[in-house]
């Protein structure tokens, strides 16, 4: 599924008030951590990850990664914040 400008817009707006689920090392992307972020997306379908990047690149990267291998979509980046979105019909599937 790819987003539409319009969902992405929603989907940021929504998530104003949410907190970080947890925080990531770009280069650790552990079993451990993904499944964490997975059991929240299956829970909430919107999350925020913080990544611990020493770029905005690096970051970039790990954020599609961690996307790829959870079966959603990075909404968008804020510094090292990385607001991730699956489709709830995705969440009966675990992701990737």
């Amino acid at each position: 599924m790819t987003l539409t400008g319009k969902q992405r817009r929603d989907l940021f707006a929504r998530s104003h008030p949410l907190k970080p689920v947890t925080t990531l090392a770009d280069d650790e992307l552990t079993p451990q951590g993904v499944q964490h972020v997975r059991d929240a997306l299956a829970r909430h379908e919107l999350v925020k990850v913080r990544l611990t990047a020493a770029s905005g690149r690096e970051c970039d990267l790990a954020a599609a990664e961690l996307a790829r291998q959870l079966g959603g979509e990075v909404v968008k980046r804020t510094g090292r914040v990385v607001l991730l979105y699956r489709c709830p019909a995705d969440n009966d599937h675990g992701g990737a």
